[in-house]
């Protein structure tokens, strides 16, 4: 009989060092859990940002194309009608 309480109490020990190491693991690794998805929150919320300016940067651009073909295609007459007027001698 005393064996058999022998044995329990090393099958305790055992059983009871076993839980101990693995609540340490799992402790240990939900806080890099929760480290690993505060990063990732910061690096979505900058791409967020990121891909705003860019379709402001988009918007901008489609806006002044408009404006800025004009402004070329006006600097395209003025020049050929100054070069038609050199080549005319006036």
């Amino acid at each position: 009989m005393d064996n058999l309480n022998t044995a329990s109490e090393v099958l305790l020990i055992i059983v009871s060092s076993v839980l101990s190491v693995f609540l340490v693991v799992a402790i240990i690794a939900g806080i890099k859990l929760i480290q690993i998805l505060q990063s990732v929150k910061r690096i979505t919320a900058k791409a967020e940002k990121l891909a705003e300016s860019a379709e402001a940067v988009g918007d901008f651009f489609r806006k002044s194309a408009g404006p800025v073909a004009l402004g070329k295609f006006l600097t395209g007459i003025a020049d050929t009608v100054i070069k038609r007027r050199k080549a005319k001698g006036e």
